[in-house]
This record gives C-alpha cells, structure tokens and sequence, in this order.
C-alpha cells in the first residue's frame, strides 16, 4: 500500500460518516485507473 494512503488511513480520513463507509477503496481505484492511462 501507498505511504501517503496509509498515512490517510492511520489520520481517520478514510472513513465518510455521512455514509458510514470507507472511502479508501474508491481513492485506491481511481488510482489504479490514473497509473493505467499514465496519469499517475
């Protein structure tokens, strides 16, 4: 896992308690998705 991903998960912000999910799945997708086209 990405540093700067645990370091997110370790401060709290993966959790949206609107919604009561995670959001790190959806942050970790949307950096798969950057790598694959070369953006990230």
């Amino acid at each position: 896992m990405d540093e700067k991903l645990r370091l997110l998960i370790e401060l709290g912000a993966g959790k949206c308690e609107q919604l009561n999910v995670s959001v790190i799945p959806h942050l970790e997708g949307t950096r798969c998705l950057l790598k694959v086209q070369g953006v990230y």
